[in-house]
C-alpha cells in the first residue's frame, strides 16, 4: 500500500511509535495473484478460457474459413466473373458467327469477301492494291 502522511513528523526509528491517524491511502492494495483469483481452480478456469478465446480469435481472422480466407475468395470470385464476363461475351460473337453461317442467312457476297480476306486469294479482274 501506498500511504501519505499529511504533516511530518520526526522519525526516531520506532515502528511503534509512528502516528498513523492522519495518513490516508492513495492506491487500494495490490493483491496477489492468488488472492485476486481466490484458489488455483480459478486461476486456471480462467487461464484457460482466456487461451480458448484468444486460439478461436486468432483462427477466426487467420483461419482456413476466417476473414482473410474470405477476402481472398470474394477477390478471386470477382476476377472469375469478370473472366465469365468475357467469355460469355465470345460465345455471342461465335454464335453470331455461326448464325449468319447458316443456309437461310447466308450471303454469298459477305461469304467470298470474308474467305477472300482471310485467305488472302483474288479472283480474276480483281485489281489488287498493296501496301506496307
Amino acid at each position: 500500500m501506498l500511504y501519505l502522511r499529511l504533516t511530518q513528523a520526526p522519525y526516531n526509528g520506532d515502528v511503534e511509535s509512528i502516528d498513523t491517524s492522519n495518513w490516508f491511502c492513495v492506491y487500494p492494495p495490490k493483491k496477489s495473484l492468488m488472492a485476486r483469483f481466490g484458489s488455483i481452480r480459478q486461476f486456471t478456469v480462467v487461464l484457460l478460457c482466456l487461451g480458448l478465446a484468444g486460439y478461436f480469435g486468432f483462427h477466426a481472422i487467420k483461419g482456413r474459413h476466417g476473414l482473410e480466407a474470405r477476402l481472398r475468395l470474394d477477390a478471386k470470385a470477382k476476377a472469375l466473373d469478370e473472366r465469365l464476363t468475357g467469355l460469355e461475351t465470345m460465345l455471342s460473337h461465335l454464335k453470331r458467327d455461326v448464325a449468319l453461317l447458316q443456309d437461310e442467312h447466308l450471303d454469298q457476297d459477305s461469304l467470298d469477301e470474308a474467305a477472300r480476306s482471310v485467305l488472302g486469294y483474288s479472283a480474276e479482274g480483281d485489281i489488287v492494291v498493296l501496301t506496307d
